[in-house]
């Protein structure tokens, strides 16, 4: 009966690992992006390369490098001055958000424990019924 009830809820566990594995990528996200000539006169202008590059393309949001789960490898920005940056525009205005892998791995942590959980009740619910059925049907 547990045994049952561990192996379906690990499959929530299996599941966003898979997903993580394959489309996860550590992104800097930037919450509002510049143009080419935004950047080009940010570049002459207001720009301090100790300030990173990131600050170059677009508005950081912080924490810088999180870990993302990004479906669509073309939205990805690859700076050229910074080959192992990788950018993630997100437009908050329209609505767009970005699922990160920590919030993954949380759901599935929360559907792991919750299908255990059911699993395990409902094995126990029908072992009473069945029990109750047997002790009935030796009384008759």
């Amino acid at each position: 009966m547990l045994r049952r009830a561990i192996a379906v809820g690990l499959l929530p566990l299996v599941v966003a690992g898979a997903v993580d594995l394959f489309f996860g990528v550590e992104v800097t996200i930037l919450a509002r992006t510049r143009t080419p000539d935004e950047r080009a006169e940010w570049r002459d202008v207001g720009w301090d390369p100790r300030d990173g590059v990131a600050e170059l393309y677009g508005i950081v949001e912080p924490p810088p490098g999180l870990r993302a789960v990004v479906l669509d490898r073309e939205r990805l920005v690859h700076p050229v001055e910074d080959d192992s940056l990788v950018l993630l525009p997100v437009n908050r205005l329209a609505g767009e958000d970005v699922l990160l892998a920590r919030a993954l791995w949380f759901r599935a942590s929360v559907a792991a424990a919750a299908l255990v959980l059911i699993v395990s009740l409902v094995s126990w619910i029908r072992r009473r019924v069945r029990a109750r059925g047997a002790t009935a049907s030796d009384s008759a």
